[in-house]
């Protein structure tokens, strides 16, 4: 639910609702000259705390937005490694190769149907960790004779770390250990800065419920951005596994046709 369209613009509106019914209660109770003799200490408090909750804000935004360009890049990497070890089993003997490029297509199989939507509830794949160990056990058990397999082995043995590094990564992107206190920060501190805005008063209402709106609403986007970016593989705005549908599409083909070519040989 977190992180979905309709869950944050619900969020929003409330925030901009709570903020008009806060601002007309204290104007309820608290006369316009007493906020206009507090102007001036109200100012400088009000400039120093926005300038500390804004670099705080603007750190977390950017970190966000790279977290969530960091994790499509680490699934493209991903995918491509499992791509190379695809090609690089060519090379291998036959029961090996089919092995292995039986192994990748797993892979990508389970990633799509059953990791991605565990990564939404902050999870991983149990099955998608025993593939990749069999693919593990099937490359660092080989023995190569000669010395071109060798030097493919090697090849191998690289992929597959890369391959699982990145999925570790990924992985630890879709955590969400020490949200708690993240968001702790910034909801505590937008709240103070919306009720710091109370603490002016325009000589007419209106002007000083705009202000206040509108701080709500600078507030609350960016906070929404945090909320969308911020959790790269959950919610409506996410990283997709379409690198590794369009490696299983593409190498579940070759293989369909491999098969039926030595099937028609004998």
């Amino acid at each position: 639910m977190f992180g979905t369209y309709w869950f944050l613009a619900l969020l929003c509106i409330s925030s901009v609702i709570a903020a008009i019914g806060g601002l007309c209660l204290v104007h309820k109770y608290a006369p316009h000259e007493m906020l206009r003799l507090n102007h001036e200490v109200s100012g400088y408090m009000f400039a120093t705390i926005g300038t500390l909750y804004s670099v705080i804000l603007g750190l977390v935004v950017v970190g966000s937005l790279n977290s969530f360009d960091q994790a499509r890049l680490t699934v493209a990497q991903e995918a491509n490694s499992l791509h190379d070890i695809y090609h690089l089993a060519h090379g291998l003997p036959d029961k090996q190769m089919r092995s292995i490029r039986q192994l990748c297509l797993q892979y990508a199989a389970v990633v799509i149907s059953d990791e991605w939507p565990q990564m939404n509830l902050g999870k991983h794949s149990e099955k998608a960790h025993e593939v990749v160990n069999e693919l593990w056990n099937e490359v660092v058990d080989f023995k190569p004779t000669e010395t071109n397999n060798a030097d493919l082995h090697a090849a191998l043995l690289t992929e597959v770390n890369t391959l699982g590094d990145n999925r570790e990564t990924r992985l630890n992107a879709s955590s969400r250990s020490g949200d708690a206190i993240i968001w702790t920060v910034l909801i505590g501190g937008g709240t103070v800065l919306v009720l710091f805005s109370y603490l002016f008063s325009a000589t007419k209402f209106v002007v000083q419920l705009l202000t206040t709106t509108l701080i709500t609403v600078i507030l609350a986007l960016n906070l929404t951005i945090v909320a969308m970016y911020g959790y790269p593989f959950s919610g409506d705005v996410h990283v997709s596994c379409a690198p590794f549908e369009t490696f299983r599409a593409k190498h579940l083909d070759e293989l369909k046709i491999s098969e039926k070519g030595d099937v028609s040989q004998h």
